[in-house]
């Protein structure tokens, strides 16, 4: 079964902060056909090099192994909620029948 869960912290001064906590696949075998999982609102997620953002997408753990604890700033608050929305879908698709309903929480809001 493939598994992404973040982490989000609220750092006053600074905003809403996130890691990857745990990602079971990489690259070519993260998403379904590759490195690219589409979330149906137009959210991607991608396994490149390493974490970072855009409008419309977070790029996870990829091939750049010595940067998969770098920690990136939330742009938004709807992006975050997006972003929720593409992780939960991802862990969802790729679990199996017995194991949807075991499913934790797939982004940690810890504050």
């Amino acid at each position: 079964m493939k598994r992404l869960v973040l982490e989000v912290r609220n750092v006053p001064g600074w905003g809403k902060l996130l890691k990857v906590k745990e990602q079971t696949h990489r690259e070519s075998e993260f998403g379904h056909n590759g490195s690219t999982f589409f979330n149906c609102d137009g959210f991607t997620l991608h396994s490149v090099c390493y974490p970072d953002t855009t409008p419309d997408s977070l790029c996870v753990r990829g091939s750049a192994n010595s940067n998969d604890r770098i920690i990136i700033q939330v742009p938004s608050d709807e992006w975050l909620d997006r972003c929720r929305a593409a992780v939960k879908t991802y862990n969802k698709f790729f679990a199996e029948e017995k194991e949807c309903k075991e499913i934790e929480k797939d982004v940690e809001v810890i504050e």
